[in-house]
């Protein structure tokens, strides 16, 4: 029975023109992005979908001049950004965790 499977030349780089091309641009790896601010990362904390509905809330609340509703949800909303805000440096965020992958990544690359 013939091999169902015609053969195929090898596809890739040998391993010499692997080395040539690893000492000429480096790994393939992602490029290092800094850390993001801390503004950047309270303006990021702030556009959340409930955040925003909370800070319209709040500026319809004090257009009503219920300054009581107001106050609490101003409060609301600095506490979740308080604690939004160091979760997300501390990688306990969706945004921390993938840069704590790609971190581990690069290091078992090397």
């Amino acid at each position: 029975m013939p091999d169902p499977a015609p053969y195929a030349p090898p596809i890739g780089l040998t391993s010499a023109a692997a080395e040539r091309l690893l000492g000429e641009v480096g790994p393939n790896l992602p490029p290092d992005r800094p850390p993001r601010s801390t503004v950047k990362r309270v303006v990021d904390q702030l556009r959340d979908p409930m955040l925003l509905l909370l800070q319209a809330a709040a500026v319809l609340s004090a257009l009503l001049r219920d300054w009581p509703s107001t106050a609490i949800i101003v409060l609301v909303v600095v506490f979740n950004t308080t604690l939004g805000v160091p979760a997300a440096a501390a990688g306990r965020s969706r945004h921390g965790r993938a840069r704590k992958a790609v971190s581990a990544h690069r290091l078992r690359a090397a």
